[in-house]
């Protein structure tokens, strides 16, 4: 468990380096999970400059909705659900990079779900500013049954 009192990430996702993007959860509770990124040498699709093209934000945003679900399972101790991202119907960039050393918090907060279909409201915000960098609207599917739980998920 982090020092937060929450969970790590690896203990409510199925998500495993070097595709766990996110470093930590800050916030979670029914209504919203929040999670940091900081932007250094371990991040994935790192550019040149040691910047981050904005377009992972998709990505960042997907794995903040799974460690709002994960969160869910994890309060019921339950196995970790796997799901998979449909895709979005909006996604506004502010930036064109996230430059290195900048932390991202990465927000997450479901407009509805039912037990296979959910959709979140996302959003990124500059850690230190609040200022808005991305956002948009993102859909996931969950699987049930046998099929939905990842394989070395843990519970």
């Amino acid at each position: 468990m982090a020092s937060s009192g929450l969970p790590t990430l690896e203990q409510v996702m199925p998500h495993r380096a070097p595709m766990l993007l996110l470093d930590r959860i800050v916030q979670s509770d029914d209504s919203a999970t929040c999670c940091e990124v900081t932007i250094g040498p371990h991040s994935l699709f790192r550019q040149a400059d040691g910047s981050v093209p904005a377009w992972v934000s998709l990505e960042y945003m997907a794995q903040a909705m799974a460690a709002h679900v994960g969160m869910d399972f994890w309060r019921r101790r339950a196995p970790v659900p796997i799901g998979l991202l449909l895709g979005t119907r909006r996604l506004t960039l502010s930036v064109k990079a996230f430059s290195a050393g900048r932390t991202l918090r990465v927000h997450a907060e479901p407009s509805w779900t039912d037990e296979t279909l959910s959709s979140f409201a996302c959003r990124i915000t500059d850690a230190a500013g609040g200022e808005v960098l991305a956002e948009g609207q993102l859909n996931a599917y969950r699987p049930v049954g046998e099929a939905a739980v990842a394989e070395d998920a843990p519970s």
